[in-house]
């Protein structure tokens, strides 16, 4: 038997033994003849006293299983790919469909669209009643095959997301080899996948040992489990886990009615739901889960009945806390947010009881409520702290002085960081990677309330109203109550129809947007604590400022990046089911009071309405969750798997980061750098092996990344160039293109002595182990990024860096002196960098813009029409000569920046003077045809559009080892990297 205890102090109590008697008498209208074929009308009783004491008994329990089943069942919808049958219908029906319209165009040529289309749907639908078993069993067994190819051979499905497959390698090798590492020295785990070929220490983390947890589990019933079966099922695990503190927080803030609307928002709102389906196993799942248990326990806090238990949940609370820091380094949000709540409501109470000061300050401040509170919050900080170290020390080996600063750093830099997490050229001259991280980017403010919301301005007013309606209890002060209710609806409506979109300047101060509209949304809050404090009324606004310092602080952190976007659920969820629960109260109350109906059938009424609002929100879980698909398939999974049975177990797999998770699990070989590594220098140097037309350049940065990573730099600068970003990137390139005697003279002839050189050499010119190069279709639509990257401008960064705070008197001063520059040079440019995006003064973003294919204008010219900026321009190639040109006015021709074509087995680029237009062309011949890749001029010549679009011909230093194309399109191409050559390879 499970007691739980009501506010009020009365326990209801769960019989499970008794629990089937019950439903069975519930539903048994009394003993029946054994031939009793129909019921009749007298023999049903419906007994008022009976459903409300079943109800009152095992309410609770279905309050919770009902949202906890939802989740679970919406998080599942992605095993059966939901959205493959989708595709397979609409494969097998539109062949039928493609026949039809062949026949009937023959029949009627001259039909117009709209008839044919008719016709054409009139005998399909003839066809398919007639044929129905069997196109059924077609799309059936179109959608297998397609679901085939995301996943594994024994039939599980691949995991969709990313970074998941890190931790899995984590879990895989505890497993297999007792460790989360690869290797341990002195004690020290070390991974030697991941920014090869150095050792990175083990970043310990929560979600490996999770995932442990469930294969061991799972492993009991199943000893051939694949732990990423484990790792799949996690998010709905804990998701569904959730549930649980979800509704007994709700319901101890406004009743059990609260408790499933908020539960029932927790397992379905589409800002977590997106993160934590089923196997979308990152980390996220931490963030729904462990903010609504630490709620919970903060929420008890706040309206614990004495000292004893305030210091209880306080000290729960900072527990809760130091385990969340496990799980996520965000994790000090929460805690900033639990610090603030106290010290605004200490300061309410302060005001409340201003009074007191006339019996003196010990009397004032120490009054009980606020003398419980500041020792609650003095436990909650001190908790906090003490168990933040014990999890650091006894998981990550901290020592005391490294837990202190990295606890106080909370308080200090790590809010700050947030504001520099996407600046360029402000603490390095090296590209900022973050400024590319997809969950990253800002979101508008239009965006964030519109998603928090779901896309409707009425959920959106249930959840802002949320936070307020705790304030005043209308039965009590009636009309100043609802005028409350209804001034700040009528506020949230209009703030939220009408964000502000522009920046208020006040002289000195600027305001942004952004900060004109939380001040706005904190308006209603702040006029109920200034109305209570002038009627004197007791309220307990503790949720209400918790709940609007969550709404606040999540919408500032969103603008900074979408990923903050999922701390959101958790808050607006509990405002969201307060607001319900509360709505719940007062029409079942008002309703039974004038209608005179008994108050129990008053409260099925309105819980029934009420749940009518959680239709839109379910229906778009459900949407959601039946597009999930895994990013990663066959053609990926075949082409890395195939790296593992072919490669050495040294082997360095070079390519953008965005897959290097799936290369060090699946290959299970060394990777360049990969999703935990990328905001590193080898973004350029990678980028600039894509990006380069020399080939011996891109060897010799290859070739430095495969012996040292950026070692070779780091050197550099600490002993050669002392701390001179410019002049040590500019010496690495100087002699990246050449072999080890020659770049040794070089590197004399620049003054390097002896001892330094040939530590130089050591890590540019070794030799390097194994290597793989991966060129992928994806890599296409991210030219822009690694492209960007790649031509980063190292002078520029260092003018933007050392000028970025000197007035322009001091700028020019420097760069002149510095850059050689005469004053007007220097002005312009210190012009330039004060109003343009540093990011693209710095570095452009060069761009595929699309193939288009090419007829024949004559016997001799091929016409490729492509449409740039919304005008044609027809390229055309005189095929004798193999010039590119646009014909202009009197038959001149117009330049394009620059031309690629292949001759026999060499690969030509024409660059042009004059040029007209900045464009870059590449010709590709098929077999059906000639075709045109457009690109940016940049892009022209570049490795990845020799070794992507053309085979890689004219290159010594690639041979393939894999091409394949898989069923959406996906092409992927592995390269062996031959370091001596395709000719030395020969000999």
């Amino acid at each position: 038997m499970v007691r739980i205890t009501e506010k009020n102090g009365e326990e209801i109590s769960f019989d499970f033994k008794a629990f089937k008697h019950k439903v069975k008498k519930f539903f048994s209208s009394g003993e029946k003849s054994a031939d009793s074929h129909r019921l009749d009308a007298n023999d049903v009783s419906l007994d008022f006293n009976t459903v409300k004491k079943f109800i009152m008994t095992y309410g609770i329990l279905f309050l919770i299983l009902i949202p906890l089943l939802l989740s679970i069942v919406v998080r599942m919808q992605t095993v059966s790919m939901p959205v493959v049958d989708d595709w397979a219908k609409n494969a097998v029906f539109n062949y039928q469909k493609n026949q039809i319209a062949a026949s009937i165009q023959k029949q009627y040529p001259n039909l117009p669209e709209q008839n044919r289309q008719v016709l054409i749907d009139e005998q399909f639908n003839k066809l398919y009643a007639a044929n129905k078993d069997a196109m059924d069993a077609a799309v059936k067994q179109t959608a297998e095959q397609f679901k085939a190819f995301f996943r594994k051979d024994n039939g599980d499905m691949y995991m969709p997301d990313l970074d998941p497959y890190h931790y899995l390698r984590y879990a895989r090798n505890y497993i297999t080899k007792g460790m989360l590492g690869d290797v341990k020295i002195d004690g020290v785990e070390y991974v030697d996948r991941m920014l090869a070929p150095s050792l990175r220490p083990v970043d310990v983390n929560l979600h490996p040992y999770a995932t442990i947890f469930i294969y061991k589990i799972m492993h009991l019933f199943n000893s051939n489990v694949d732990i990423m079966i484990a790792m799949f099922f996690l998010p709905v695990i804990f998701s569904a886990l959730a549930v649980i503190p979800a509704f007994f927080l709700g319901r101890r803030i406004a009743g059990n009615a609260a408790g499933f609307f908020v539960a029932m928002l927790v397992a379905v709102h589409p800002s977590a739901l997106g993160r934590t389906a089923a196997g979308f196993a990152d980390t996220d799942v931490w963030n729904l889960f462990f903010p609504v248990l630490i709620l919970w326990a903060f929420v008890e806090l706040l309206y614990a009945s004495d000292l004893k238990k305030k210091a209880i949940y306080a000290a729960l609370t900072g527990f809760l806390m130091g385990f969340y820091s496990f799980a996520w380094s965000g994790w000090w949000y929460i805690l900033v947010f639990f610090l603030a709540t106290l010290a605004i409501y200490i300061l309410y109470e302060l005001i409340a009881h201003a009074g007191k000061r006339k019996e003196g300050m010990h009397a004032w401040i120490g009054h009980g409520t606020i003398r419980d509170y500041l020792f609650a919050t003095a436990v909650l900080l001190v908790s906090s702290f003490i168990f933040f170290i014990l999890f650091g020390y006894f998981i990550e080996g901290w020592s005391l002085g490294a837990g202190i600063q990295s606890f106080l750093g909370i308080f200090f830099w790590a809010p700050i960081s947030i504001i520099y997490l996407k600046q360029v050229a402000v603490t390095q001259v090296w590209p900022n990677v973050y400024t590319t991280v997809a969950e990253l980017n800002p979101a508008s403010l239009g965006q964030i309330i519109d998603n928090i919301g779901m896309g409707s301005l009425w959920l959106e007013l249930i959840g802002f109203m949320g936070t307020i309606m705790v304030l005043f209890t209308p039965k009590e002060n009636k009309w100043i109550s609802w005028g409350y209710f209804a001034g700040s609806l009528l506020w949230f409506a209009v703030v939220l129809k009408n964000i502000p979109g522009s920046t208020i300047n006040l002289g000195i101060v600027q305001i942004s947007p952004t900060v004109i509209f939380l001040l706005l949304l904190s308006v209603p809050l702040l006029a109920g604590l200034v109305l209570s404090l002038i009627r004197k009324q007791e309220i307990e606004p503790q949720a209400a400022i918790l709940l609007t310092i969550w709404f606040l602080a999540t919408i500032f952190a969103t603008t900074r990046g979408v990923r903050f976007l999922l701390l959101f659920a958790p808050g607006f969820s509990v405002a969201f089911g307060i607001a319900l629960g509360i709505a719940f109260v007062m029409l079942s109350s008002w309703v039974a009071e004038h209608l005179n109906i008994k108050l129990f059938i008053t409260q099925m009424l309105a819980f029934a309405l009420l749940c009518l609002v959680l239709i839109a929100p379910i229906s778009q879980a459900f949407a959601m969750t039946k597009q999930g698909l895994p990013s990663i398939n066959d053609t990926w999974w075949d082409s890395l798997t195939e790296i593992k049975d072919k490669t050495g177990n040294d082997t360095i797999i070079t390519s953008w980061w965005d897959f290097g998770h799936w290369f060090k699990y699946v290959a299970d070989r060394r990777v360049t750098f990969d999703g935990a590594s990328q905001n590193t220098p080898q973004a350029h140097w990678v980028g600039k092996i894509l990006l380069t037309d020399n080939e011996d350049e891109a060897m010799g940065i290859l070739r430095m990344l495969d012996c040292s990573g950026n070692s070779a730099f780091d050197y550099i600068l600490e002993n050669v160039t002392f701390n001179d970003s410019l002049a040590g990137v500019t010496m690495l390139y100087s002699i990246f293109p050449y072999e080890y005697e020659k770049a040794e003279g070089i590197l004399k002839d620049s003054g390097v002595d002896a001892t330094p050189r040939k530590r130089i050499l050591e890590l540019t010119h070794c030799k390097p182990p194994e290597g793989v190069f991966i060129t992928s279709g994806d890599m296409v639509g991210k030219s822009g990024v690694w492209a960007h990257f790649g031509s980063w401008d190292f002078k520029r960064a260092t003018m933007y860096q050392k000028t970025r705070n000197m007035d322009a008197q001091q700028a020019q001063s420097y760069l002149t002196s510095t850059f050689n520059l005469t004053e007007q040079e220097a002005n312009g440019l210190y012009y330039e960098m004060e109003t343009s995006d540093p990011n693209q003064w710095i570095s452009p973003w060069p761009n595929y813009i699309g193939i288009v294919g090419c007829g024949a204008k004559d016997n001799t010219t091929l016409v490729c029409p492509i449409s740039v900026q919304g005008r044609t321009i027809p390229l055309q190639i005189d095929m004798e000569t193999m010039d590119f040109f646009i014909e202009g006015n009197n038959q001149a021709r117009l330049r394009i920046s620059a031309a690629a074509y292949v001759n026999g087995k060499e690969y030509i680029v024409k660059k042009y003077d004059n040029v007209t237009m900045q464009l870059g062309v590449a010709l590709m011949q098929s077999s059906d045809g000639y075709k045109a890749l457009f690109m940016e001029p940049s892009l022209t010549g570049s490795m990845f559009t020799r070794l992507f679009y053309f085979d890689g011909v004219g290159l010594t230093h690639f041979g393939k080892l894999s091409d394949k194309t898989g069923l959406t399109g996906e092409h992927v191409i592995v390269w062996n990297v031959l370091w001596d050559g395709k000719k030395a390879e020969s000999s």
